[in-house]
């Protein structure tokens, strides 16, 4: 389970909506310290992670995340549900983003992993980064990540059965106390992509199985169908069976008779007898 430091328990989170864009302000209860992160962040454009500015008054810190025209997480599946194409490529863009701020000496702890401040525009996903002088004991980014998969199971599309696979692995993978969130991702990947093709084999095995079938009765049925002799003889054959069974019956009606068993419905004489009797015109002679 992840441990929430002081900090986090205390942070605030407003939004300002301006004309083009929207101000997220992050009330922190500590004094603010002029650090390089921000300048980092500031002046390299780090694709995936928004601009920060911060503030220090009355000992408490204020930073500021400018996001224009997005919708946070938390937002987008207030009612819908999360699928498990939506995560991997959560997962890809999270884990392309913890490799891009390595170069820049930031610290993967710091971005925050709350659905409320991690926003998507299009197919894009935007992270905030909070620029503060690293704490002894602060929360790792594994434990954040545990954290937002329990997110992701309260908000998964359960129809979805790839995603239900999916966020099981992610799940299970990051209960361990130490874990490489990259090695996790790239397994879950080839995990679902494994998935995927059994599924994909299990659908054609039921397409070819359905395939057989139908050639099957297309063949039972073929077989079924008389030529005009063969006819002929059937309705000599059922005539004498009337004939033995003392039961009168319209040329029409044997035709009926022929025809259902061209239909396919094949039966047991006495069941065929039974159903010319209902269609009698005149009863015994």
């Amino acid at each position: 389970m992840r441990r929430k430091s002081g900090v986090e328990k205390k942070m605030q989170i407003t939004y300002q909506n301006e004309w083009e864009y929207t101000n997220i302000h992050v009330d922190l209860p500590i004094p603010y310290e002029e650090d390089y992160q921000i300048k980092m962040i500031h002046y390299n454009k780090i694709k995936g992670m928004l601009p920060v500015q911060g503030i220090g008054r009355d000992g408490q810190s204020r930073y500021t995340f400018r996001l224009e025209n997005g919708m946070s997480m938390d937002k987008i599946y207030e009612e819908a549900e999360i699928s498990g194409k939506e995560i991997e490529d959560f997962m890809e863009q999270l884990s392309v983003i913890t490799e891009q701020i390595k170069i820049f000496f930031l610290n993967n702890n710091h971005i925050i992993l709350d659905p409320k401040l991690i926003f998507k525009k299009a197919e894009q996903y935007y992270f905030c980064y909070l620029p503060i002088i690293k704490k002894e004991n602060e929360p790792t980014m594994c434990e954040a990540f545990h954290e937002l998969t329990e997110y992701f199971v309260k908000h998964l599309d359960y129809k979805d059965t790839e995603g239900v696979f999916l966020v099981s692995k992610i799940h299970r993978e990051t209960l361990k106390e130490n874990y490489d969130l990259k090695k996790v991702i790239e397994t879950c990947k080839k995990d679902v992509k494994k998935q995927k093709q059994a599924e994909k084999q299990k659908r054609i095995r039921k397409i070819e199985e359905k395939k057989k079938r139908d050639e099957a009765q297309e063949n039972i049925s073929e077989k079924a169908i008389f030529s005009p002799a063969e006819e002929r003889i059937s309705t000599d054959k059922i005539s004498e069976i009337c004939k033995e069974e003392q039961i009168y019956m319209k040329e029409s009606t044997v035709k009926k008779v022929i025809n259902r068993i061209k239909g396919d419905r094949w039966g047991k004489w006495d069941d065929l007898i039974t159903e010319m009797d209902g269609h009698s015109t005149s009863g015994i002679l």
